[in-house]
Formats: structure tokens, C-alpha cells, sequence
């Protein structure tokens, strides 16, 4: 018997495949006011997760803290993280 997942006020939850291997997969959509501060980022427009190990509680728990954040207007895309940390490395 196949379980009913329940309906989300926010973001999404599927089954995908990657490389082969079943996974579930997180998206959200991004919020408007990302596309104007981070224009340096070419900004997707859904956010994305995959888990692999298949633990829905993990990608619950990113789209609840991703929702949370969106609210109080301090979400941060994964990527400027990413950015953040390259200009402030110095290999010299």
C-alpha cells in the first residue's frame, strides 16, 4: 500500500532518478527580491535539493527553514555562500 504524502503550503517533494539511483528531490520556489540584490548570480528560479539517501525529514526540514527565512526577508541563495568564500580566499 502506497503512502499519501500530504500537501505542502510551500515547496515541493519528489521521487527523481540520478545517475541510476532513486532519490527525492526538494524545490522551492526563489523569492522575487533575490533576483535584484544578487544580480551577479545568474539566480535559478526553483531552488533545489536532492537527498539520496531518501529521508524526506531532511528536505522537510530544508523547506521549512528555507519558508522561515523567506518571511523574515534573510534568505541567502546556497550559491553566494559559495561566492563569498572564493573572494575571500587568498592562496598566497
Amino acid at each position: 500500500m502506497s503512502q499519501m504524502r500530504k500537501r505542502r503550503s510551500f515547496g515541493t517533494i519528489k521521487k527523481v532518478t540520478q545517475d541510476g539511483r532513486s532519490c527525492l528531490e526538494a524545490s522551492f520556489p526563489a523569492p522575487l527580491y533575490c533576483f535584484h540584490r544578487y544580480l551577479q548570480i545568474n539566480l535559478p528560479a526553483r531552488q533545489h535539493k536532492v537527498d539520496k539517501e531518501k529521508e524526506e525529514q531532511v528536505l522537510d526540514y530544508w523547506l521549512k527553514r528555507a519558508e522561515r527565512d523567506i518571511e523574515l526577508n534573510v534568505w541567502v541563495p546556497q550559491y553566494s555562500f559559495y561566492i563569498a568564500l572564493r573572494r575571500n580566499v587568498n592562496f598566497n
